[in-house]
């Protein structure tokens, strides 16, 4: 219903009106474990709202090509009303590490059941026996308020510093002081979602671990830029190999130039996401209006 506001204003004020669609709609037909699936049944009601809401629209926003393609599935109209454009990533000036910290991974966000740092833990099990316990992990913003309610098992919880919920600056505070940065993203036949956190990671330019699927947003991202490992959540196994490929590179002195951010960081950079809403807003707006 908060579309109901932008199209009202947009016709008093004959103004353009972009939606920008970071979730699927109706939700019942969002990837599972999100929603039903693709093909799921959806009241008429629902899905007749949002063809109206996209026709009368002046122009739709997506953050990936992937969720693109997914949503003009359930609406065809959207395949010559789109545009892909992503997050945006800040630019951060840089923070050094002390070298006496530890080989520190950081995750930001809660776990909500559908994306589940299990194997993860089990991955640093598996890691300890390697390389013993010199793995350092921090988990910031979580919903929890004891390592019982998260499940960390009891053998690893040394190796976890819980951190509660910060503003966002001292978030990304957090995240600067860890040599790698964690994305674990729901088990999805195929990763149609560009997270704002990923963007959030690759603007502190640090590695990112990412458990996440085979295919999609992220795969294609680390496969095609680098900058980081995309791993299989369901193999501990990989994601142990993983970590200890990350730590071995930390502890030759190689973390920031094998696995290099720049050119990752170059497909979310302000310049870039910036120059494609100014083309977009060049294409539909009047620019005297805009001066």
């Amino acid at each position: 219903m908060s579309h109901l506001p932008a199209l009202w204003i947009s016709k008093k004020y004959s103004i353009p009106w972009f939606i920008t669609w970071n979730d699927i709609e109706p939700a019942t037909n969002a990837p599972i474990p999100y929603g039903k699936g693709l093909h799921a049944k959806v009241g008429g009601l629902d899905k007749s709202f949002f063809r109206q809401i996209i026709l009368k629209s002046t122009h739709n926003i997506f953050p990936s090509e992937e969720s693109c393609h997914y949503m003009s599935e359930i609406y065809p109209e959207l395949k010559n009303r789109s545009t892909v454009i992503p997050h945006v990533a800040s630019h951060l000036h840089d923070i050094e590490i002390n070298p006496s910290v530890p080989f520190t991974i950081a995750h930001a966000g809660s776990f909500d059941g559908r994306r589940n740092p299990d194997t993860f833990f089990e991955a640093i099990r598996m890691v300890n026996k390697l390389i013993s316990k010199t793995i350092h992990v921090k988990l910031i913003g979580n919903h929890i308020s004891d390592f019982r309610v998260i499940g960390i098992p009891e053998d690893i919880r040394d190796q976890f510093q819980l951190i509660p919920w910060q503003t966002y600056s001292k978030t990304i505070e957090f995240l600067q002081h860890a040599h790698v940065l964690l994305l674990i993203e729901a088990p999805m036949e195929e990763g149609i979602y560009l997270p704002g956190k990923f963007v959030d990671y690759v603007q502190c330019r640090r590695p990112v671990l990412a458990i996440s699927p085979e295919r999609g947003v992220i795969q294609k991202a680390l496969s095609t830029f680098g900058g980081g490992l995309r791993v299989d959540y369901r193999s501990p196994g990989k994601i142990a190999d993983a970590i200890v490929r990350l730590h071995d590179s930390w502890k030759e002195g190689n973390l920031a130039t094998e696995f290099c951010t720049q050119k990752l960081y170059e497909q979310y950079c302000e310049e870039k996401v910036m120059k494609l809403y100014g083309d977009l807003m060049d294409r539909f707006c009047n620019k005297r209006d805009r001066s």
